[in-house]
């Protein structure tokens, strides 16, 4: 095996296991979910009971990027996780057996894509009212929140009372998103991927690539000629109901 370590693929997916049910034929029916990609390093095929593997986290490389390409990022995965919705919708009015009023339900939508896309799925628009940072304080219980709103309203030698709030990005968020940001969005590019036909060696390219933009961009590139086909599918289907 090419790029074999001990015998087993140089890579691997840790998975969590979800659900076990055993069959009557006495097979194992199981249920499972990956979570992050891993590369063999070395295996010791000797140990007993089960062979002991040396490995490395193989994550997106995304520690880098620029403002502009984290932005660009953003408004990407917000575009096919659009487009995911917008299949699914489609597709709902041509089922016979949904009716069209059915068919836009965005709960009825969610319900047909899988729980992984929906688990990862991009965060809904944050709120555009401005905001400062004793506003997220206080709405993460700070102590120290209210005191700070309290000095802005009554001015002080440093600044003017009647002055406009400055807008800025919550804090805690910021932290949150330098946390899990990123591990998020690479998630939901698999997820996005996982509802394409694709065959073992796409597959295989998927998992090597490390750019969680282009996998989100081959996602896009592969749902929109079967979105498109689905959309005139639906005109016709709406021009011989008239």
């Amino acid at each position: 095996m090419q790029d074999s370590v001990g015998g087993l693929p140089n890579m691997g997916v840790c998975a969590t296991l979800k659900s076990v049910e055993q069959l009557d034929n006495g097979r194992f029916l199981v249920k499972y979910q990956g979570t992050r990609r891993f590369k063999l390093l070395a295996v010791d095929t000797e140990q007993k009971p089960y062979p002991v593997a040396a490995a490395t986290w193989l994550d997106d490389n995304s520690n880098n990027l620029s403002e502009q390409q984290i932005d660009m990022l953003a408004k990407l995965e917000r575009d096919v996780y659009t487009l995911l919705q917008q299949v699914v919708k489609y597709s709902q009015m041509l089922s016979p057996e949904v009716s069209s009023s059915d068919s836009t339900s965005q709960a009825k939508q969610q319900a047909l894509l899988p729980d992984t896309v929906l688990l990862y799925a991009p965060p809904p628009p944050v709120d555009s009212k401005p905001k400062g940072v004793a506003d997220y304080m206080i709405k993460a219980g700070g102590v120290a929140g209210s005191k700070i709103a309290t000095w802005q309203r009554m001015g002080s030698v440093y600044g003017n009372p009647g002055a406009r709030k400055k807008t800025v990005q919550d804090p805690y968020q910021m932290a949150r998103d330098l946390l899990a940001g990123r591990r998020r969005q690479e998630l939901f590019s698999f997820a996005a991927a996982q509802i394409l036909e694709l065959g073992l060696p796409e597959r295989l390219a998927l998992l090597e690539c490390r750019d969680t933009s282009a996998r989100l961009q081959f996602v896009a590139a592969a749902v929109q000629p079967y979105l498109a086909d689905l959309l005139a599918r639906v005109s016709v289907k709406q021009a011989m109901v008239k």
